[in-house]
């Protein structure tokens, strides 16, 4: 996978416009290897802590916390309610903070150490009752979540901030992409390999079914110190990526027309903005669908064609796939444009998903690999493109009104992404409950039929709707090639003119100054 980031730089960097983009007079902003290097590295703490707590966190309440299921539902639903509310807040006191370190990079430095200590206070089990590990974890996991959402928006808001150049932006995006996959492939694998390497023998996760209701699962100290020692060092590498930004990255001087708004008045904008609301819309549709088939796949591998034991290996090709595609799109982008480069990844994902409807039992693995890699090549452009169309949205929008909104865009954006997921996880679960899944079956009990049939429902029919109304959005998306360039070449001439005026003023000044020195 090292080979994604050198190559993404290359092909990133050619454009499909050879004006540079000028920036007060001055030529384009061009980015080092070891800038883009040491901001792709910022997307590490936050892939690492979504990957783990994603596939973890659940079960680890459950089995090794002891924390009972009707419980834990409150837990992670709090906290997906307040992560998905915390993004536009710390969007709205970026946009207000002025230092001389910027306005993101502070956020950045001052959250990365605290994020990473509040990421193994949720691996650990206090010695309370019932009660009180409720209260801990949802304590523990809101201080979490507002910490993460304190590091991660400002990171992504930084995006538009590391230069004037649009070329060098989506190439920084695609080394980010790139550390972001390879961040998920080693935390899954690494996470696996903590714990299991800790586990003594008899620490199974069998439920005892002549247990009542009230009797808690026994936890082993085996089970509960490989959490921590795998949670302790995912935290070491997340405090230093996220140190290696503040400190190597530099944040572009922010434009002075900032906006000054309330948070309602920031969500009206965002709204009401067609192209920034078209690109959301595009993107939350097939978001939806990503998630609520990530959620489930392992539980397609088990239940739909009983190739549970292959999951992990499948789940590797599938994910260096999607990384060493990355270059790719940004071939295809810079032929086709963002926009008919997006519908192409949609278009190509509609039969790696009918597979999973179809796949029959007891699967062929190569053809497993098959159509992993396939769906890889069109999940790349789903995680890539929308990220990179962002800024092309950021810069219209300043055209049109004059205001740079970054910070509202980017924290409303990360928003609407994280609350489809929940709604997508959400109603995948209700399925399931409705389909007789039993989450603690005892030993030798099977699922029902009808959890198979729904697994395969969620997994190869509901994102095919899902997908169709993001190409809608994506054919009323209005933002084109030609469009962007236009709108380069008149923000060049605006901030050329800006920079002609200033310079004006300071002569003038500068002459009242010499002027009154020498009458005194």
């Amino acid at each position: 996978p090292l080979i994604g980031w050198p190559l993404c730089s290359q092909v990133a960097t050619m454009s499909d416009d050879a004006t540079p983009l000028l920036k007060g007079g001055e030529p384009s902003q061009k980015l080092t290897l070891g800038t883009k290097l040491a901001f792709g590295a910022g997307a590490c703490p936050s892939a690492l802590a979504n990957t783990i707590i994603g596939f973890y966190f659940s079960a680890f309440l459950l089995e090794v916390a002891g924390v009972r299921p009707s419980t834990v539902t409150i837990v992670l639903l709090l906290g997906r309610v307040y992560d998905a509310i915390m993004d536009p807040l710390v969007g709205f006191f970026t946009s207000r903070t002025h230092t001389r370190f910027g306005h993101l990079r502070p956020w950045i430095g001052a959250s990365a150490i605290p994020f990473a200590v509040s990421y193994v206070m949720l691996w650990n089990v206090p010695d309370l009752d019932q009660t009180g590990k409720v209260l801990y974890y949802i304590f523990v996991f809101l201080i979490y979540q507002t910490l993460f959402s304190s590091y991660h928006m400002p990171y992504t808001a930084l995006t538009v901030h590391l230069s004037n150049d649009p070329v060098e932006r989506d190439s920084a995006t695609s080394v980010r992409v790139v550390f972001e996959v390879i961040c998920v492939l080693f935390s899954t694998i690494f996470q696996g390999l903590v714990v299991s390497g800790v586990k003594e023998e008899g620490d199974g996760w069998c439920r005892n079914c002549t247990a009542t209701v009230e009797t808690e699962n026994p936890v082993t100290e085996s089970l509960r110190r490989g959490y921590m020692v795998s949670a302790g060092s995912l935290a070491v590498i997340m405090a230093i990526t996220a140190l290696i930004v503040f400190v190597f990255v530099k944040e572009q001087a922010a434009p002075r027309n900032q906006p000054q708004q309330t948070f309602l008045q920031g969500l009206k904008t965002t709204v009401t903005t067609r192209s920034y609301l078209m690109l959301t819309l595009l993107y939350v549709w097939v978001w939806m669908g990503v998630q609520a088939g990530q959620s489930n796949y392992i539980l397609w591998f088990k239940y739909s064609i009983d190739r549970e034991n292959d999951y992990q290996q499948v789940l590797i090709v599938l994910l260096l796939t999607t990384l060493l595609a990355v270059p790719c799109w940004f071939l295809i982008l810079r032929r086709c444009g963002k926009r008919w480069s997006y519908a192409i990844g949609l278009l190509m994902g509609v039969p790696s998903t009918l597979f999973l409807y179809f796949a029959p039992r007891h699967c062929p693995l190569w053809l497993l690999h098959v159509n992993s890699i396939w769906s890889g090549f069109s999940l790349s452009s789903v995680y890539l493109l929308p990220w990179t169309m962002l800024p092309d949205v950021i810069d219209a929008d300043e055209l049109l009104t004059g205001v740079r909104k970054e910070s509202l865009f980017y924290a409303f954006f990360v928003f609407f992404q994280k609350f489809a997921a929940g709604i997508a996880v959400g109603l995948t679960t209700l399925a399931l409950e409705l389909a007789g899944y039993m989450s603690e079956p005892c030993c030798g009990e099977s699922q029902p039929d009808s959890v198979d049939s729904t697994l395969r429902l969620m997994m190869g029919i509901l994102p095919l709707p899902l997908n169709a109304l993001s190409l809608l959005f994506t054919y009323w998306y209005p933002i084109t090639v030609e469009s962007q360039k236009l709108t380069k070449a008149r923000l060049a001439e605006i901030r050329a003119e800006q920079q002609r005026g200033e310079q004006s003023l300071a002569l003038e000044d500068s002459r009242k100054s010499y002027k009154t020195e020498h009458t005194a």
